[in-house]
């Protein structure tokens, strides 16, 4: 009879895996045992006790198959069945850049989602978190898709590098959307290969030349702005109504730097840079008596 109720109880926990029910199923289970106890010899209260732990652990097998079993079996198709796997690479160089453009392109061409890795970083090297996940990813027979070689990096001769690296290293396939002419895929023959590794560097030389370009024309519109008495950064405090007094006579050195700048409710170094004397410059004044003392 016990033993019965033990393959029914079995059943029921293999068909219902929730965890409530698998709770529900165990208070039973100790209703079990007590019978065990009760009706049964301690032998085989022992062996019932056996099954028990048999039982969790069975139980613990089944609930993680529950939870994990569609992704360990999508991996290991992925992994050991699949012959290719298509990855998309998306970046933009500040977080407030809109990468949606890259990734409706990315899902167009029928890319899923995780395997969309997205970095938003300046592309003057490779030290990139998501590149780099994605690149420990890319196996054998795997395509690299960018919409652009500037998105892949602007670094001429890192991106010829890291070219090298995908598709004859690790033996994948690169394919940029917006240069058809770049996908490694078609035209392995000769006169393909040398066709792609030409548009390679003149596209590898054009990103990296309007780096330089951006670079410089951002250098060349500071120096204009500041010519023209913009200042950068934020508005500075206004001033208080006691600063010029107190600073004139912190410079006479009547009162000293710690004392003038608590009057004026400021740190030392900004009193000291407001009052037209920057940290690390000496001067007569700076060795008046009372600076020395300070």
């Amino acid at each position: 009879f016990h033993l019965l109720l033990y393959f029914v109880f079995i059943f029921c926990c293999i068909l219902f895996s929730s965890f409530a029910v698998f709770c529900f199923h165990l208070l039973l289970y100790f209703v079990f045992i007590f019978c065990c106890i009760l009706f049964s010899s301690f032998a085989v209260f022992r062996f019932h006790l056996l099954l028990y732990f048999v039982f969790i652990f069975c139980c613990i097998l089944f609930s993680l198959s529950c939870r994990c079993g569609k992704c360990i079996i999508s991996a290991f198709f992925e992994v050991f069945m699949a012959t290719v796997r298509n990855y998309g690479y998306v970046r933009v160089s500040s977080t407030d850049q809109n990468e949606d453009r890259q990734l409706s392109v990315m899902k167009k061409i029928g890319i899923p989602g995780k395997r969309i890795f997205t970095d938003r970083q300046s592309g003057k090297d490779f030290d990139r978190p998501e590149y780099k996940k994605l690149i420990r990813k890319l196996r054998s027979g795997d395509v690299f898709f960018i919409t652009g070689i500037d998105r892949l990096g602007r670094n001429y001769e890192e991106i010829q590098q890291q070219w090298r690296i995908i598709t004859k290293e690790i033996g994948a396939d690169i394919s940029v959307i917006d240069m058809p002419l770049l996908d490694t895929r078609s035209g392995k023959d000769l006169l393909g290969t040398f066709i792609a590794d030409l548009v390679l560097q003149i596209l590898s030389f054009v990103a990296q030349s309007e780096h330089e370009n951006i670079k410089k024309r951002q250098r060349e519109g500071i120096i204009a702005a500041k010519a023209r008495g913009l200042r950068f950064g934020r508005p500075p405090k206004p001033l208080p109504d006691n600063f010029r007094e107190i600073s004139e006579l912190w410079k006479a050195g009547g009162i000293t730097g710690t004392e003038a700048s608590q009057r004026c409710g400021m740190p030392l170094s900004s009193f000291r840079y407001r009052a037209g004397i920057r940290s690390g410059i000496s001067g007569k004044k700076e060795k008046t008596i009372s600076e020395k003392s300070e």
